[in-house]
């Protein structure tokens, strides 16, 4: 197994831990959700997003995948909010 985590900079979020296993990952089309983030984890327009791989762990010597991130900007989330309140 792998076990991912997402950072905003150089910072781990709280949360959105990934543990991937060869099990979990054997079929096209599977897919391995992560922990929810649980804190408040923001940043600037220029910050950056990086995903960090844990030192241990058994590593892959087959097949491939991608991950899907989703962010929600959180100045338009407020401003739509004001609106209906």
């Amino acid at each position: 197994s792998q076990t991912f985590n997402l950072e905003i900079g150089t910072t781990n979020v709280t949360g959105g831990s990934l543990v991937v296993t060869l099990a979990s990952t054997s079929a096209i089309g599977e897919v391995t959700t992560s922990t929810a983030i649980t804190a408040a984890n923001t940043g600037s327009a220029a910050a950056t997003l990086s995903i960090e791989m844990a030192a241990s762990g058994t590593v892959f010597t087959a097949g491939a995948g991608y991950f899907v991130i989703r962010i929600q900007n959180m100045d338009t989330a407020d401003a739509f909010a004001s609106l209906v309140a």
